[in-house]
């Protein structure tokens, strides 16, 4: 799996609502335990336009929809030299 350059949330307020701020949250704990794993850029962007289909979440421009913490958490163990636990 290539490691992402850029991961950017939708701050819409469905998406917040909905789970990017916990997802915000993991990715943050992530890059701040394992600063030499990867070097992304994390960033913020509007509506998506995707309510219905949130949380959104573009990872160096590919949309993935209804990303659950749970699930990122799982994505990010996949990333290469990514240890095998992450805490939320």
């Amino acid at each position: 799996m290539k490691i992402p350059r850029k991961i950017t949330l939708c701050a819409g307020s469905a998406c917040w609502a909905k789970g990017n701020q916990q997802n915000l949250r993991v990715l943050e704990a992530f890059l701040a335990e394992h600063p030499g794993c990867c070097a992304v850029r994390l960033e913020g962007c509007r509506c998506q336009n995707l309510c219905l289909n949130g949380p959104v979440i573009l990872v160096d421009g590919q949309r993935l929809t209804n990303v659950t913490p749970q699930w990122l958490q799982q994505w990010l163990r996949q990333l290469p030299d990514s240890p095998q636990e992450v805490a939320p």
